[in-house]
């Protein structure tokens, strides 16, 4: 009994030791490629590497690229939405399978693309899935990536006012050791009151509602008059 308890003792060390740890995507070291402004990163070398807005980096097979970063006071409509003390960032990006086959933006186990904003201070902040809810171009946490149609779509963060000196780190996930941080600059940050996409939706879908029954009124008034 003594031995069993001795090997489970070891067995748990062992597991808590492989899995346990925080998640930064930014102190790991690559055991594959990481391609970013057309060079390579071969194993073993750090995996750190900062590119800016509108440029583009490939963690085999998917490309990403962030187009903008906006902050927000509020988001979703007048009758479901959600308000902050802090800010709202929306930061939307491209994505572009490059490989042969379909994947998944994340897989069953929540180890793929990693999305995370961090400040100057060192404090990191994941994505919200409930306030993607309210906006119209959220990325779906199940997404499938075609190869060759890329797909564009957004992440929600809430973050305090004093946030400043942002990167937007992205990473394949601890198990493969791929990272990249995009920089994001203060000035290239647009602040607006509220991100009204889902208003928008709204008000176009009770438009095209009112338009449609007054045609149908309309044919109805000219076949009985």
């Amino acid at each position: 009994k003594r031995i069993i308890l001795f090997v489970m003792l070891v067995l748990i060390l062992f597991t808590g030791g492989c899995f346990s740890g925080e998640i930064s995507t930014m102190e790991k070291n690559s055991d594959s490629k990481l391609v970013a402004d057309g060079n390579s990163q071969e194993a073993n070398e750090p995996a750190e590497r900062s590119i800016g807005l509108g440029e583009s980096v490939t963690i085999s097979p998917i490309k990403f690229k962030v187009g903008s970063v906006t902050g927000y006071k509020k988001i979703g409509t007048s009758m479901l939405g959600k308000e902050t003390k802090g800010e709202f960032y929306k930061v939307c990006l491209t994505l572009e399978n490059l490989g042969k086959t379909s994947t998944y933006l994340y897989d069953a186990t929540m180890i793929e693309p990693q999305f995370v904003l961090v400040d100057n201070q060192g404090r990191q902040f994941d994505s919200n899935i409930e306030y993607e809810m309210y906006i119209t171009d959220a990325i779906n946490m199940l997404e499938q990536l075609q190869p060759g149609l890329p797909l564009e779509g957004c992440k929600i963060f809430e973050l305090p006012l004093n946030a400043k000196g942002l990167k937007f780190l992205i990473s394949k996930g601890w198990l493969t050791n791929q990272a990249v941080a995009v920089t994001i600059k203060d000035a290239e940050v647009k602040h607006l009151q509220a991100e009204t996409s889902m208003q928008d939706k709204v008000d176009q879908q009770m438009d095209e509602a009112r338009a449609s029954a007054q045609k149908q009124m309309d044919d109805l008034t000219r076949q009985f008059s």
